[in-house]
C-alpha cells in the first residue's frame, strides 16, 4: 500500500468544503458588520447633533445676553432695535472682535436637505436700515432632521412668535428642536431652552456705532 505523500495539496472536495464554510461565515458576518456600522454612524450623528445643539444654545444665548436696547424712534425713542417673526429674530449687540461699534445679528430658521437649519447672520449696524439689512457674515449653527422654533417671551410671560420695535425688548427667547418625524430617533433635545435678555427699555442715544448703554 502506498502512503499518502505529506507534500500533496488539498483535494477538490476539501477545497469545496472550505469554500462552503467561508461563504457561510461571510453570509453571517456581513449583515452583522452592516448593522454595527449603521449603529456606529448613528452614534457619530448623535454626538454631532448634541454638539451642534450646545453650540447653537451657547452662541444665541451669548448674543441675546449682550443685546443692546438701541432706540430707533425719534431722538432714540421707544422703538427698540429688536424684531422677530415666525422663523427669524434680529437685534443689535456690540460688535465682536476689535471692530468696535454695534452689529446687527439675525437668526433664521431655514429649510435644508436634512430638515431644518439655524443660521446666524451679522453685519455692521445701520439704524436707518435695521429692518432692511441683508447679507453679511453667515454661519450655520445647527442642521438636521428636526423642526426648530424661536418664540419670544414678553415681560408679562406670554409667548409670541412676532415682535415689532414698538414692542420694546422681550424678556427672553425660547429655542426648541423636535424630531421632524416620530420614531426617527433624532438625537436633538426637544427643549425648549429659555435664553434671557438683560436689556429692557430702549436707552441708547440715536447715534450709529454707539456701543455703551447708559
Amino acid at each position: 500500500m502506498r502512503r499518502a505523500d505529506p507534500r500533496a495539496g488539498f483535494t477538490l472536495i476539501e477545497v469545496l468544503a472550505a469554500l462552503v464554510v467561508t461563504g457561510a461565515l461571510v453570509a453571517v458576518v456581513l449583515p452583522l458588520a452592516g448593522r454595527l456600522a449603521a449603529r456606529w454612524g448613528r452614534g457619530e450623528a448623535t454626538v454631532e447633533a448634541a454638539d451642534g445643539w450646545m453650540q447653537a444654545i451657547g452662541r444665541l444665548g451669548d448674543d441675546l445676553a449682550q443685546a443692546v436696547p438701541y432706540g430707533l424712534g425719534p431722538d432714540g425713542g421707544a422703538a427698540a432695535a429688536f424684531r422677530a417673526g415666525p422663523d427669524a429674530i434680529a437685534f443689535v449687540r456690540p460688535a465682536l472682535g476689535d471692530a468696535g461699534g454695534l452689529e446687527t445679528v439675525r437668526y433664521e430658521v431655514r429649510a435644508s436637505p436634512a430638515g431644518a437649519a439655524l443660521v446666524r447672520r451679522s453685519r455692521r449696524f445701520d439704524p436707518e436700515a435695521f429692518d432692511r439689512e441683508v447679507g453679511g457674515a453667515t454661519a450655520t449653527l445647527l442642521d438636521g432632521p428636526f423642526r426648530l422654533r424661536l418664540v419670544e417671551v414678553a415681560p408679562d410671560g406670554t409667548r409670541r412668535r412676532d415682535w415689532a420695535p414698538t414692542d420694546g425688548m422681550p424678556l427672553a427667547v425660547e429655542l426648541s428642536a423636535v424630531p421632524a418625524r416620530a420614531g426617527t430617533g433624532t438625537p436633538v433635545p426637544a427643549g425648549p431652552v429659555l435664553l434671557p435678555i438683560a436689556a429692557r427699555a430702549p436707552a441708547v442715544a440715536r447715534k450709529a456705532g454707539t456701543a455703551g448703554v447708559p
